[in-house]
């Protein structure tokens, strides 16, 4: 789960633990008319170009093919959040059928943030540390998505509990977001929307 391959593929699985909801916060989703435009991927590995037009579809390439999802969310203050079905998650990274959607509940999602400051968007996924601590101090309820791996957790809360968290602040899920090198992703805008 680890290459960083598109937008929210990269924001949702770049780092070593996955991060699973149970339910979507309790916002109407929507089309971020901002995240419009072609973006390149910067960082390490490879650059990546993608490609996002104004009703949210995104492509990109994955192994030697193009994908497409639509892209959903909602704002919450200046930070926005991503809100994707396992088989998104699977669809962007080229892995449909392999593992995202076996591992996590039915009507769960997976969760990005991301900021967009004119040319350069930066995403973060949620701090799987950072949720174990929550769910140790008992401010927050989860499990193991899989048995053998206990960085990959499934924060099972309400929609209504997740999203008053948010409301709060991004810290208890996606960790101190001023932190050097916190992000997973950095993304430069490269031209108009295709």
């Amino acid at each position: 789960m680890n290459p960083r391959p598109a937008l929210a593929a990269a924001l949702l699985l770049a780092l070593s633990g996955c991060v699973a909801f149970e339910h979507a916060p309790a916002a109407a989703l929507s089309c971020d008319p901002a995240l419009a435009g072609r973006w390149r991927s910067k960082g390490d590995g490879p650059s990546r170009d993608i490609a996002v037009d104004a009703q949210c579809r995104a492509q990109w390439p994955v192994h030697g093919r193009t994908v497409e999802v639509v892209l959903r969310g909602y704002a919450q203050g200046d930070l926005r959040y991503l809100v994707l079905s396992p088989d998104e998650a699977e669809l962007m990274l080229g892995a449909e059928g392999k593992g995202l959607s076996a591992g996590a509940p039915p009507g769960s999602v997976f969760l990005a943030a991301y900021r967009i400051r004119g040319k350069r968007l930066l995403g973060w996924i949620p701090d799987s540390e950072q949720i174990q601590a929550g769910i140790a101090a008992g401010t927050l309820q989860g499990r193991p998505m899989f048995a053998q791996d206990q960085y990959s957790i499934v924060v099972s809360s309400d929609a209504k509990t997740v999203a008053g968290v948010l409301a709060r602040g991004p810290a208890p899920l996606f960790g101190d977001l001023a932190a050097p090198g916190s992000q997973a992703v950095e993304l430069q805008r490269i031209g108009a929307a295709p």
